[in-house]
């Protein structure tokens, strides 16, 4: 495991520490059903194609759809889900995109119980860099 990958889990910890004690939230307890819309910050990791991107995940029971909205663009993958802590959950992702594969970490950070913080550490991608990290907002927009 990289360093990168082994520290997101303590970053997504301290965030929701640092998260203001009266919102009062959880992460979904599972994301089969839900559908996220994904603002990836432009500014964090710009070399990364998806910065300033708008994302929309569809999820059912173990895989998902990536819709990458400004881009018309549209890959699926497997991923496993967990709650780490009442506020910090973390989905496992790989993705087939035209023949290669994306591994990837999403951490959620919750501020609503419908909205939050996300992290992104992707462990080997099809479009380079294939090591890379961001942060956005996530926003969960149907299935509640």
């Amino acid at each position: 495991m990289n360093t990168m990958t082994a520290t997101a889990p303590l970053l997504a910890l301290a965030l929701a520490a640092a998260f203001d004690a009266r919102a009062e939230c959880t992460v979904p307890a599972a994301l089969n059903g839900l559908t996220f819309i994904n603002a990836i910050d432009p500014d964090y990791s710009p070399e990364n194609p998806n910065a300033g991107s708008l994302v929309k995940l569809r999820f059912a029971a173990g895989h998902y759809t990536n819709q990458i909205l400004n881009k018309n663009l549209t890959v699926e993958g497997s991923y496993v889900y967990r709650r780490l802590a009442a506020g910090v959950g973390q989905l496992e992702a790989h993705e087939d995109f035209g023949g290669s594969v994306t591994r990837y970490r999403l951490t959620l950070v919750c501020s609503t119980p419908w909205s939050g913080v996300l992290i992104y550490n992707q462990e080997q991608g099809a479009m380079p860099p294939a090591v890379r990290q961001n942060v956005g907002r996530y926003t969960i927009a149907e299935g509640q």
